[in-house]
């Protein structure tokens, strides 16, 4: 082969292999869908409310941008929609979940994410938190404020490696949904504010 056929040839393979190695890649991660807190023991507030959920909430998800091009993203709206409606019908007496204005109701509970932040271990050995800080607040059906408040969840595995960093990385963003809701499901039973007025009605 002379030199104008080899470079035809090679300057090619040369050029995509560039390319693969620098394009940015997406990495997505999955979190469960399903209620991370058993409410069951809980016992309920004498209050019917309508839980309601933006489409921001609903749709929420975390992600990331390396300077590299790599992008890393974790989509926690369902999943925290699903655990918000488990928590409303847990520890109420009736709970109702709507996005628009739904009547026959004491209050209107609503949820928002104030923020998600990751922070990556060292190595694949070190430890990496998922962190969510979600906010509560509580109004009587004239949109006065009755109560409001924000939980923060970590929740924390190792970092994993090329082939461990999805599951490790699913068990940090499970271990924090179910750690912000536990706190929430306290904050609301235990709060003066909701107290009195339950006891109010």
């Amino acid at each position: 082969m002379d030199d104008a056929r080899a470079r035809q040839t090679v300057y090619p393979i040369i050029v995509l292999l560039g390319l693969l190695v620098t394009a940015g890649c997406t990495t997505n991660y999955k979190v469960d869908t399903k209620s991370a807190v058993d409410y069951g023991a809980w016992d309920k507030l004498d209050l019917a409310v309508q839980l309601q959920l933006s489409d921001e909430f609903s749709d929420y998800t975390w992600e990331h941008k390396t300077g590299l091009g790599d992008t890393f993203r974790m989509k926690l709206g369902p999943a925290l929609s699903n655990n918000a409606e488990a928590l409303a019908k847990g520890l109420f007496r009736d709970a109702v979940v709507s996005r628009g204005a739904a009547g026959g109701v004491d209050g209107v509970l609503t949820p928002r994410v104030v923020s998600v932040e990751r922070a990556m271990g060292a190595t694949a050995l070190s430890n990496m938190k998922t962190i969510i800080d979600l906010e509560w607040a509580l109004t009587d059906r004239q949109g006065k404020l009755i109560w409001v408040d924000t939980l923060q969840g970590v929740g924390e595995a190792k970092t994993g490696n090329i082939f461990s960093h999805k599951s490790e990385g699913r068990k940090q963003g499970n271990r924090a949904i179910e750690d912000v809701f536990r706190k929430s499901a306290e904050a609301i039973t235990g709060s003066r504010e909701v107290r009195a007025f339950v006891d109010s009605r």
